[in-house]
């Protein structure tokens, strides 16, 4: 072998060597990213390709450290657990203007439905 193959030999092992290096250092800084903590006031479930791992109460990850993979293949959604919450919908059981809906107010109550009444047409 003469010296320009090599010295070619030698800076393609070495070339490599270093690729392995960093590789390995980007799955360990994949693998380390799945770390997450839940608060003292929250509780976590997470889900693997949208599914709960676990069932009823085992599903629930109490507050500390835990791991699971990193966002493609798991994702960890944390709920408080204290405070009120509140849902808001703009769909289904009244009509409510924007004006009403950028003041918070709620629309006045209308009358009760009867499903005993019947309506005929």
């Amino acid at each position: 072998m003469d010296a320009g193959s090599q010295a070619l030999a030698e800076a393609l092992r070495s070339s490599f060597a270093i690729v392995k290096v960093v590789m390995v250092l980007l799955v360990l800084l994949f693998l380390a990213s799945g770390f997450f903590t839940v608060g003292p006031q929250e509780r976590a479930i997470i889900l693997r390709f949208g599914t709960a791992q676990g069932e009823g109460e085992k599903a629930l990850l109490l507050p500390g450290l835990h791991w699971s993979f990193p966002y493609p293949i798991d994702e960890s959604i944390r709920v408080s657990i204290s405070g009120l919450q509140q849902v808001r919908s703009s769909v289904g059981w009244y009509a409510v203007t924007p004006e009403q809906e950028l003041s918070g107010a709620e629309p006045p109550a209308a009358g009760t439905l009867n499903p005993s009444r019947m309506v005929t047409l």
